[in-house]
């Protein structure tokens, strides 16, 4: 299994959206999975730029270091053009607070938090897909394949990775992925198992376009 000089962009880990000066609002995602997922492409030779809020060490890949999801798509689409496959691990927040620009006190009584809704990247990715692999993730409360398999037809995805709240911060993962050869689910794999699964499967829809 080869991807030498691939180009891959890869998103990974929450968002931070701020809604004063000091707190944020983010997800449960640790961006494990996403990280092992550039650590397993850089191995099998692609070219691999990462853009996370995670801290981690960049051997062999690029790493953009953003915070909200408003970072996350100028990054993506900075890159996207120079990408030939785009894989949306990141937990991206739907909605950020109307950010105030200084700490809000207590004195002031229980704020009213407004929220207005972020740009889909991975739709955006989509719309503008021009001959890209994409590959996406759906996570849901519970196992849910319909929901994955609009997902994937709505955002114009190759391959859609459907699993569950259960996966966030666990170091084992369960999940199915959904392509043009049909289903294949996995069940208690841990994290960098899961990134070569997900990869192998990649591997062989990409040996189709």
């Amino acid at each position: 299994m080869e991807l030498r000089g691939v180009r891959i962009l890869v998103t990974s880990g929450p968002t931070r959206e701020s809604w004063d000066s000091v707190r944020y609002l983010t997800s449960r995602s640790s961006g494990a999975l996403g990280i092992e997922i550039t650590r397993r492409a850089v191995s099998l030779g692609a070219k691999v730029t990462l853009v996370t809020s995670v801290d981690t060490d960049p051997q062999g890949f690029r790493l953009i270091k953003i915070e909200s999801a408003l970072d996350m798509f100028e990054a993506v689409k900075g890159e996207y053009e120079s990408t030939d496959v785009f894989i949306s691990a990141a937990a991206v927040a739907d909605f950020r607070p109307v950010k105030s620009s200084v700490k809000i006190s207590k004195k002031e009584g229980i704020p009213v938090i407004k929220l207005e809704q972020n740009t889909e990247i991975l739709r955006r990715a989509g719309e503008n897909k021009e001959g890209r692999f994409l590959l996406g993730f759906s996570l849901t409360d519970t196992p849910d394949i319909e929901i994955a398999r609009t997902k994937m037809r709505e955002k114009n995805c190759d391959m859609m990775v459907s699993n569950t709240v259960e996966n966030l911060g666990s170091g084992r993962r369960s999940f199915t992925i959904l392509s043009s050869d049909g289903m294949n689910s996995y069940s208690s794999v841990t994290t960098k198992k899961a990134a070569e699964i997900i990869l192998e499967n990649c591997l062989k829809e990409l040996k189709k376009i």
